[in-house]
């Protein structure tokens, strides 16, 4: 295939699955008879290999589709298998894919699937992987947070609070939930070891630690109920 109609093919698909997700959204239960194939569609394309707006629109849909799924435990672990085994450059639209489901329905996991996650998301911090692959281990930690803080107590004992160097990882990982779960380090009750791992990444050389680190501080200074905590706001002057 010439490059001119590769290029056609991916915008055709690119197209195809932002309509289907328009539909999920508007008109669910339209689409309802159809979800097992569109499961299947979605789950296909966040490994196509060809494009990566073609995997960014799967990952959409499958987190739009499990809005109206009440029974989510093997498309999540079957994303988690398919992160371990997919070629590295398509692995963190795969990760992106499975923070879309978990933070649409989060709340439908099992116990056992989301420590299967969490176990993921470990092997993740070991591995010291790059910018695009955290930035994508975030979006699956803060979806878990978002419903079910306690679940990722593990992660956040272990690395974005313990009295470790500062990474990267860490960095990407505590913005990322201060973005779409602010509360959960106050749920959690480890808000003052977090401030500390954010304010020693701040002031590091490596803007791929203190950039994330500096943005998660701001949200910190400025969501309501952060800034309703005096003791937290003391530590971040």
């Amino acid at each position: 295939m010439s490059l001119q109609a590769c290029s056609s093919a991916n915008r055709e698909t690119d197209d195809s699955l932002a309509t289907l997700t328009v539909l999920l959204e508007q008109v669910p239960a339209l689409v309802r008879p159809f979800h097992p194939q569109l499961t299947r569609t979605f789950v296909k394309s966040t490994t196509d290999t060809a494009a990566i707006s073609v995997r960014t629109r799967a990952a959409a849909g499958l987190g739009e589709l499990m809005k109206h799924q009440p029974r989510v435990d093997p498309l999540v672990t079957e994303l988690v298998g398919l992160v371990r085994s997919s070629e590295k450059d398509v692995q963190p639209s795969v990760l992106n894919a499975l923070g879309a489901v978990c933070t649409s329905a989060g709340k439908n996991i099992g116990a056992a699937v989301k420590s299967s996650v969490v176990e993921l998301v470990e092997e993740a911090f070991a591995e010291g992987r790059g910018e695009t692959y955290n930035k994508a281990v975030g979006t699956v930690v803060a979806g878990l947070a978002a419903s079910d803080p306690e679940s990722i107590r593990p992660i956040v004992e272990t690395f974005l609070a313990a009295p470790t160097p500062p990474t990267m990882a860490t960095s990407i990982v505590i913005l990322a939930i201060l973005e779409q779960a602010p509360s959960t380090f106050h749920q959690l009750g480890i808000v003052e070891d977090v401030i500390k791992k954010v304010q020693a990444s701040v002031s590091l050389d490596s803007s791929a630690i203190a950039r994330p680190a500096r943005e998660a501080r701001e949200i910190m200074r400025s969501d309501y109920a952060w800034k309703e905590d005096e003791s937290a706001q003391a530590l971040l002057k």
